[in-house]
């Protein structure tokens, strides 16, 4: 396109830039409600943040569309990730995704990476149409569920035996809740174990970004053998008018699986949520988790509201 220029972002320099556009990018998408510019500088402090691979288009000197290419330094294989792109509803359909996509997928090349993976919600059909174009394929689809918190279920094979604990965010704290989710999802799709000083500063942290944030442990007599994190995402129902909770992550050692312990502390974290005045509870589940555990979600009356897709492509 006469006029675009493609650029590398600016830390510092560019955040309430970048921020700005995302914002006005995604405004179209279902109940989303934008980030804000302390938001992005907390994520901006965390241990995995790099502003390599960050792009910004501009046309005529004005920003108007950011996609990046992230490597994640902890994943052991040749993986990269692209985000984006986003780009200003005014300028669409004129090059400007592609160019930016294209200049993502330049860097991962750059660095050595044989693959790069992307998601997309289902309900975006012309962001589809462009990573097709870009030569992408859809490799997992994954639902956004939810339950109203009136009427609860009960009996229905949740473990009695286990003794559920609610856990703050200490040095011990966070080594526990570290090594209970990477044995948990040791098998799950495109998993990477998390190190403690990154899981240590989104557990200290995340409170400022508006959440409410409730962390539990099944135990068996004293063994730890299950978690959960949950809570509120209060600046979400104040922007939607809501009394939404969230079921986070949930996790049960592999030889501790089928025994209800995930019922357990699912129907507890809803207790809890529905005490708080929450009406309804979402969360996010892979498909085709290698637990199945999109059939429990909807043993426990969960619905779908929407899916979304993850693409995958090799570099070369």
């Amino acid at each position: 396109m006469q006029g675009m220029n493609i650029r590398p972002y600016v830390e510092g320099q560019d955040d309430e830039t970048l921020l700005s556009i995302e914002n006005a990018a995604w405004a179209e998408a279902p109940e989303f409600v934008p980030d804000t510019i302390e938001q992005f500088r907390i994520g901006r402090e965390s241990p995995n943040w790099t502003p390599d691979g960050m792009y910004i288009a501009e046309v005529d000197g004005k920003p108007v569309g950011t996609a990046n290419g992230y490597i994640d330094r902890h994943r052991p294989e040749p993986l990269g990730f692209m985000g984006g792109p986003s780009v200003l509803p005014e300028f669409r359909r004129q090059g400007i995704g592609t160019a930016l996509a294209r200049r993502a997928l330049d860097y991962l090349c750059s660095k050595k990476m044989e693959r790069v993976m992307t998601g997309c919600g289902d309900w975006n059909k012309p962001a589809r149409a462009l990573l097709a174009r870009l030569g992408f394929e859809p490799v997992r689809r994954s639902s956004l569920m939810r339950r109203p918190l009136s009427q609860l279920p009960s009996g229905i094979g949740e473990n009695q035996e286990v003794e559920i604990e609610v856990r703050g965010t200490t040095d011990e704290d966070v080594a526990l809740f570290t090594r209970l989710s990477n044995a948990a999802f040791k098998e799950h799709f495109a998993h990477r174990d998390d190190t403690e000083e990154e899981r240590a500063f989104w557990m200290r942290n995340i409170g400022k970004m508006g959440l409410v944030v409730r962390r539990t442990v099944a135990s068996l007599g004293a063994e730890p053998v299950g978690y959960m994190v949950h809570g509120i995402d209060q600046r979400e129902n104040k922007e939607l008018g809501i009394r939404r909770g969230g079921l986070w992550s949930v996790g049960v050692l592999k030889e501790y699986r089928n025994r209800g312990i995930a019922k357990r502390l699912m129907l507890e974290g809803m207790e809890w949520l529905k005490g708080q005045g929450m009406e309804e509870v979402e969360l996010g589940v892979d498909n085709e988790n290698v637990t199945q555990a999109l059939r429990l979600y909807e043993r426990l009356g969960f619905n779908l509201v929407r899916s979304s897709t993850t693409f995958e492509r090799p570099l070369g």
